[in-house]
C-alpha cells in the first residue's frame, strides 16, 4: 500500500467520523492511532483538515457545549471538565465554557431548579429538596450554590 493510499484512507476515516458530529483533533488522532495509521500520516491528514477548516476544536467545543446545555444551564467548571475529558485543550475548554455560561451561576441554578421543581411537586418537601440538590450537583454546581438555590426556593435538604 502506498503512502498516498494510506493517507487517503486516514482522511476518509476522519471524514466518516465527522458525519456523526464534530470531534476534537486529539480524539481523531487517538482513533487513527488505534486504527494503526502511521504518525506521519496522521499528522499530515489532521494538519490538512485543520488548515481547511474541516476539523476545528473551537467549533467542536461549541457544539458539545450547546448539546449539553440544551436541557438547561450547566456550571462552567462542569462544562470545562467535560470538554477536557473529550480531548479539547484546557485553555479552549475554559474559554468555551465561560462563553456559554451566565456570569451569575446562582441565577442559572435558580432558573434550572425552578424548571425542575414542577416535576417534583407531588413529593414531600425534603425529598424534592434532596432531588433538586442532587440534580444541581450533576449539572456541576457547587454545594454552596445548590444550598443557596434551595434556600431561595424555601426548601431544605435536612429532615424535618
Amino acid at each position: 500500500m502506498t503512502g498516498e493510499t494510506n493517507r487517503d484512507q486516514a482522511k476518509m476515516q476522519v471524514l466518516r467520523w465527522l458525519r456523526h458530529g464534530e470531534i476534537p483533533r486529539a480524539r481523531a488522532e487517538a482513533r487513527l492511532q488505534e486504527k494503526g495509521f502511521d504518525t506521519v500520516v496522521i499528522d499530515g491528514v489532521l494538519g490538512e483538515l485543520i488548515e481547511t477548516g474541516i476539523l476545528d476544536d473551537g467549533r467542536c467545543a461549541e457544539s458539545l457545549v450547546n448539546a449539553w446545555c440544551r436541557s438547561g444551564p450547566m456550571a462552567a467548571r462542569e462544562l470545562e471538565r467535560r470538554l477536557v475529558e473529550r480531548g479539547i485543550d484546557s485553555e479552549l475548554a475554559a474559554s468555551a465554557s465561560m462563553a456559554a455560561c451566565n456570569i451569575d451561576e446562582l441565577e442559572d441554578a435558580l432558573s434550572l431548579a425552578r424548571k425542575r421543581l414542577g416535576r417534583l411537586e407531588n413529593l414531600p418537601p425534603n425529598v424534592a429538596a434532596r432531588r433538586l440538590f442532587e440534580y444541581l450537583a450533576r449539572r456541576g454546581y457547587e454545594e454552596d450554590t445548590a444550598c443557596r438555590t434551595l434556600d431561595m426556593l424555601g426548601l431544605s435538604i435536612e429532615e424535618d
